[in-house]
């Protein structure tokens, strides 16, 4: 029998395929086939002759050998269902491609439980482990605690966006299934990128959903994740460096690695403080209250909204209304009462308030546009029709910029701006608060300074970004007073 040096040589020994055949199958060269074999060349998992591969390998002349296949797979501890060919396909093209799994196992001396590590490299072996990672959760009753330790062992700034999309995806199905998820991360002393904390904003507005920071005090030779389901799996991702070829995930099942990185993770979140906090916008006492509380007087406090609210209209037009929806008078009470304290509050600081004109064009030729912020509020959907919007755009161009508070109207589209329909709130050294109506019932806020920072920055940029001409009273009047003549 001819040396088997890889998988590759395993599978086509058991099928019983020569290089010759399986070369004509998949459209290379025999020489090329012969490398892959013989471990000579790399096989990679996103190449066309890999899944050219697989297809072949589970066609109709090999139904029986595939009942081998699937013992193959499993014996690496790969987990099913592979109920679809797709599935199966997958599944082996991973298998297959040696620089992505491999699989190691030893007997433990004093127990003599057998340990089995599923060991992954590179980018593609990360987002493998992590497939049987979420795979395993979902199986298991509600009530889980799952642990995400996001210590750099991947950049999520680097990734790309069908990985954080899948991350973003599992996290709230995970909730959705009953379980609590608790992520801990990283904070140094750079500034986070605003668009990531925006693209996780799904997750941190999720009530079963904890993120907490502890900070990195020295440079560690490799950057390490600790993803953990507490007493049945852990996951530990290392990376060298930034490259996501230079990566190794281990998945443990045994029992004593499962309660070592558990105590792992419990005496880092015992060093870790809360990184973001929800605030219900049913309550929007809730939220001026933490404004109030945390802004500081005169300074710069950037804001940048699709639409102005009904906490920036006249208390008469904001009745009005009201009474148009239906709403009932305590809630009434409570709505006006946010609007005289939104509008106190923004004679302490310096807001620079920057709305999306893009936005405006669209509502000034609807019949009505609704207000989320509102609608949330009373419970129900709030709508404003036509002649009291224009009421509304009408008392904007009363208002006169000044040193407490400078209101501008841009195209969010000609800057470029990558905020899907965010509002972002944020004075510097204070407070950075976020939240997206249209979609979401809760606010988030934080109060740790890379992050402020990060926004503050973002925000700063955008101001500087914006064509000086807009940022004065005749301009800005100039296109509402267009609006209104639609």
């Amino acid at each position: 029998m001819a040396q088997v040096n890889t998988r590759l040589g395993l599978v086509m020994e058991q099928l019983n395929v020569t290089g010759k055949t399986l070369a004509l199958e998949i459209g290379t060269d025999i020489t090329t086939v012969s490398k892959w074999k013989n471990g000579q060349r790399k096989l990679k998992f996103r190449s066309k002759y890999t899944a050219k591969m697989a297809a072949y390998f589970l066609s109709e002349p090999f139904t029986y050998q595939q009942k081998q296949l699937l013992a193959n797979l499993e014996a690496s501890g790969y987990e099913g269902p592979f109920d679809t060919v797709e599935a199966f396909g997958e599944a082996l093209k991973a298998w297959l491609t040696e620089d992505v799994e491999l699989a190691a196992s030893s007997t433990d001396a004093e127990s003599g439980e057998q340990v089995t590590v599923g060991v992954h490299t590179g980018y593609d072996g990360w987002r493998h482990a992590m497939t049987i990672f979420w795979e395993t959760i979902y199986k298991l009753p509600p009530g889980q605690r799952v642990y995400i330790g996001d210590f750099g062992d991947i950049q999520w700034d680097d990734v790309d966006p069908d990985a954080l999309k899948a991350m973003i995806e599992n996290i709230l199905k995970v909730v959705s299934l009953g379980h609590k998820v608790v992520i801990i991360d990283y904070m140094t002393d750079s500034y986070r990128p605003y668009v990531v904390i925006l693209r996780w904003l799904p997750v941190y507005l999720s009530r079963n959903v904890e993120v907490r920071y502890v900070y990195k005090n020295t440079e560690e030779i490799y950057n390490e994740g600790i993803y953990l389901i507490e007493n049945h799996l852990s996951l530990i991702g290392m990376s060298i460096d930034k490259n996501h070829a230079n990566h190794i995930a281990l998945i443990h099942r045994d029992a004593a690695s499962i309660a070592f990185y558990g105590k792992a993770i419990h005496a880092i979140m015992a060093r870790s403080n809360q990184l973001i906090y929800a605030s219900d916008l049913k309550d929007p006492t809730d939220m001026l209250n933490i404004m109030e509380t945390h802004f500081k007087e005169k300074q710069i406090t950037y804001m940048i909204n699709q639409m102005p609210t009904f906490r920036n209209m006249p208390i008469a037009l904001l009745k009005q209304i009201l009474e148009d929806n239906n709403v009932p008078d305590a809630i009434q009470a409570l709505c006006l009462e946010a609007n005289r304290k939104r509008r106190a509050l923004r004679s302490h600081c310096h807001y620079v308030q920057i709305y999306n004109l893009d936005a405006l064009e669209l509502a000034a030729d609807a019949s009505h546009v609704i207000d989320y912020d509102l609608s949330i509020i009373v419970g129900k959907e709030v709508r404003i029709r036509k002649a009291l919007f224009h009421q509304q755009l009408a008392y904007l161009t009363t208002i006169k910029n000044n040193d407490a508070y400078t209101m501008v109207l841009t195209s969010f589209k000609n800057l470029n701006l990558n905020i899907d329909k965010s509002c972002i709130s944020v004075q510097d050294d204070s407070i950075v608060i976020a939240w997206n109506p249209e979609r979401y019932d809760r606010a988030i806020y934080c109060r740790e300074l890379t992050v402020i920072g990060g926004y503050f920055q973002y925000l700063k940029d955008i101001w500087h970004r914006i064509p000086p001409i807009t940022k004065n009273d005749h301009w800005r009047n100039k296109q509402l007073n267009r609006l209104l003549e639609r």
